[in-house]
Order: C-alpha cells, then structure tokens, then sequence
C-alpha cells in the first residue's frame, strides 16, 4: 500500500509539474488579500520571502495596490524596501521618489525554478524508495543498496532543517495551506 502511495506521489508530482506555476501564482496573489499581522503566518511568510529574495509582491510591486494592506497605506510592506526602515513602504505609490528604495521586482519568478525543482527531485525519490521497497536490496549490489540507505539517512537528518528554513519548498507549503484556509472575498 505505501509502495502505491509512494509510486502515485512521483508520478503525479512529475505529471503536475508543468501546473505548479499556476496554482503557486494563483495561491501567492490570495495570500496576498490576507497580508495582515492578524494572520501571523501570512505575515511572516510574506515578510521572509519579500525580505530574503528581494522582490516585492507576486509579479511586481504593484500587486500591493489591489490588496487591503496596499489601500491602507498607500504603497507596499517595509520587507520590499532595500533597506529596512519603519514605514519606508509607506506612501510608494503616491511619492514616485520613493521607488528606488523598494525592490520592484514580483516574487514569482525567484520562486517558481525553485518549486519545479524541487517538485521534480520529490517524484524521483518517491519513486526510487517505492522500487527498492519492491525490490529489496537482493538484486542491488550490497555497496549500492548501502549507499542508497546512507543517503536516505542523511536526507532524514536534513529534513528537520528543511521545515525551519524558508526553503522554497516550505515557503509554497505556506502559501498554498495559508492562501486557501484564509482567504475572505
């Protein structure tokens, strides 16, 4: 039964990879309505991505101007600006002068080759631990089936850093639990 789940999980992930782009587009531009220190994990989600990929918004600074957050203050949030400064998102869209402060570039495209990737790397994982489960480790060499049980466990010591870290694959995780579970229209 796991070998089905596992199986089903890389092909579906190598078959849906080319959809990805759009559903993380989709799912980046709602959690966008939700951008409020009320939902703490927007927030901060948004404020990680913005801040540590340098961009702003989900395909441009702009985006900001169709959300709540960007009405109310009339421009972006302070983690687009290139230097951090209280407020410096503040005002963006009314005082021109104020652009070469912020990064104007949108955070979707930082992101989008990251997912695919690591999309692509989730299916072929699936689906090599589903065959050697099948398989056993008979008909493999002993020195490869070890070093595919040495790699295993390393990926296992890694993943705990994986989940703390705004690696794109936990950053899509966010966006796509967040966006769907909040969203009000």
């Amino acid at each position: 039964m796991i070998f089905v789940v596992q199986l089903g999980v890389g092909i579906t992930s190598y078959i849906l990879s080319s959809d990805v782009e759009n559903f993380l587009e989709d799912n980046m531009f709602k959690s966008m309505r939700n951008y409020n220190t009320s939902r703490a994990g927007v927030y901060r989600t948004w404020n990680v991505v913005q801040h540590e990929h340098a961009c702003c918004g989900t395909k441009n600074y702009e985006d900001w101007k169709s959300t709540y957050y960007g009405e109310s203050v009339n421009g972006v949030p302070d983690a687009c600006c290139k230097e951090f400064t209280t407020d410096c998102g503040r005002n963006v869209f009314q005082d021109d002068t104020k652009l070469e402060q912020i990064n104007q570039g949108g955070c979707f495209d930082k992101l989008k080759g990251d997912i695919k990737d690591n999309i692509t790397v989730l299916g072929g994982v699936a689906i090599g631990i589903g065959c050697v489960q099948v398989l056993g480790p008979r008909p493999l060499s002993r020195n490869v089936f070890r070093f595919i049980c040495a790699s295993l466990s390393l990926s296992a010591s890694i993943l705990p850093l994986l989940f703390f870290s705004s690696s794109p694959l936990v950053l899509l995780f966010f966006f796509l639990v967040l966006a769907d579970r909040t969203v009000t229209l």
